[in-house]
């Protein structure tokens, strides 16, 4: 049995940070007061307890490099300093790394091969080690060093777009470095841009950055009994307002890129997502399922999927598509289960293109038809605009050809009536009477003649000039 009780080193270092924090009153939280002692009393801590242990350490590495860690700095012991020596200082670094390790059955980030399947293991806290070796491994499976290592698969010579078809990788660690865990995030993202499907699985715990590693698979798994916790970034800071002020920007901008990641591997809410940061949450495995966080759950080395997923409704997976291109089996039936699923989704989804196509034709035609009503249209409008526009001057011109003839005919009504009242008065003027000549209805040509044959002058004229039309019309009957 592993021995957990805290050594003498760590028990002065506990004590010493709870005098600092009595009289600084500065330093640590809560959490780290109950931390330092239990340590300081030399209690035998859980595992649970030196996972967190090794998860403070790696997040607040940094600290060490701040004004006022070390002796003989100014501000010396810092917060930082002081909510270190909490937990164990120095001593319990190595402490809880060492304890966490024999804790573990397989505390090395195994890689395994298996069926065109690499498998790696995250076992320790997130640090720079750590990432740095899991990296290396994945390198190996997947990268430049697969083919400098002519790494084979059966009789198959590995090539770097074709190495493995998937990873698994097991996680189990109490998170750490925000920075490392983003480069191991990164980097099983790459791999699933390449075409390989990631594959992650809580075993035993998935805290703080290792929840964060998780969102990295495609599949996202997770053990009956697992835990899975998330919460907001966090340091030891020391130092003026500004200085201080700055920490919290980088803190809140790193809690925000975590939510994101949160978000959009889970399609959980952002402003949720957060909240449920801020109070540190712990999730079981079901609880984790619900809100998306894993998509599978396993009992006792079974699956039990979340729901029943219609692949004839989902997105073709960029692997799935991948899958056909780089199979090497065909016998593999899982190969053959994947190829038929496709091969009907393709099949669906040509006799729904068939379908749009048509219907896009229909509407085609319905409006080429129209475009040519519409031409018809304006040619006919057009037309009656032309004849309504000679319609309108036809209408002005005889307007104004009336208006002349109606002028004409007074014009020329006065003009006789002036030319009786003329000859009236020059027949006046030289003696002559008015003419009183009266001609009966039926009056003949020899009639008129005779009267104008008793006038004389202008007074012959005037007769003329007012029976003129009546004696032609009886002369040419």
């Amino acid at each position: 049995m592993t021995h957990l009780k805290p050594t003498v080193e760590m028990a002065e270092e506990a004590a010493r940070g709870l005098e600092w924090r009595r009289q600084y009153n500065r330093g640590g939280t809560e959490v780290g007061v109950a931390r330092a002692r239990d340590i300081s009393n030399r209690i035998n801590l859980s595992e649970e307890t030196i996972s967190r242990m090794v998860s403070f350490f790696a997040r607040h590495e940094v600290d060490k490099q701040a004004e006022g860690f070390s002796p003989g700095e100014e501000g010396y012991p810092s917060a930082g300093r002081i909510a270190w020596a909490l937990w164990g200082g120095d001593p319990g670094v190595t402490w809880s790394n060492q304890k966490l390790k024999e804790l573990q059955t397989d505390n090395q980030m195994n890689i395994t091969i298996n069926n065109r399947l690499g498998k790696v293991k995250l076992n320790s806290g997130v640090t720079k080690e750590s990432a740095d070796e899991l990296i290396d491994k994945l390198d190996r499976l997947y990268g430049e060093r697969a083919v400098a290592a002519q790494m084979t698969i059966g009789e198959i010579v590995c090539k770097a777009d074709d190495a493995i078809d998937g990873i698994e990788i097991e996680i189990n660690t109490p998170g750490g470095s925000v920075f490392e865990g983003q480069r191991i995030y990164n980097a099983l993202r790459e791999m699933s841009a390449r075409g390989v499907e990631i594959t992650a699985t809580v075993n035993g715990l998935a805290a703080s950055m290792g929840s964060v590693i998780l969102m990295a698979g495609d599949q996202r798994r997770m053990t009956a009994g697992s835990r899975i916790m998330i919460h907001e970034a966090s340091t030891i800071a020391a130092g003026d307002a500004r200085a201080l002020q700055k920490q919290a920007i980088l803190l809140e901008s790193i809690s925000a890129e975590i939510a994101k990641t949160y978000a959009e591997r889970t399609g959980m809410d952002e402003e949720e997502i957060r909240e449920m940061m801020m109070a540190e949450t712990w999730m079981t495995a079901d609880e984790a399922k619900d809100k998306g966080f894993v998509d599978v759950i396993l009992k006792n080395g079974k699956e039990e999927k979340s729901g029943q997923v219609d692949i004839g409704t989902e997105k073709i997976n960029k692997r799935e598509m991948k899958l056909i291109d780089r199979i090497t089996n065909p016998s593999s039936i899982e190969a053959i289960e994947k190829i038929a699923a496709l091969e009907n989704v393709i099949a669906t989804h040509d006799s729904e293109l068939d379908a749009y196509k048509a219907k896009f034709e229909s509407v085609e035609i319905a409006l080429q038809e129209a475009a040519g009503f519409k031409a018809e249209l304006d040619a006919k409008t057009a037309e009656l605009e032309l004849i309504k526009a000679e319609s309108i001057a036809k209408d002005e011109a005889l307007t104004k050809v009336n208006e002349v003839l109606v002028t004409t005919e007074l014009e020329v009504e006065k003009a006789k009536a002036s030319a009786s009242e003329i000859a009236i008065e020059v027949l006046a003027s030289i003696g002559q009477p008015e003419p009183i000549v009266e001609i009966v209805a039926e009056a003949t040509a020899t009639d008129h003649i005779e009267v104008l044959a008793s006038l004389k002058g202008a007074a012959r004229t005037l007769y003329y000039a007012k029976h003129g039309d009546e004696i032609r019309k009886i002369l040419n009957k």
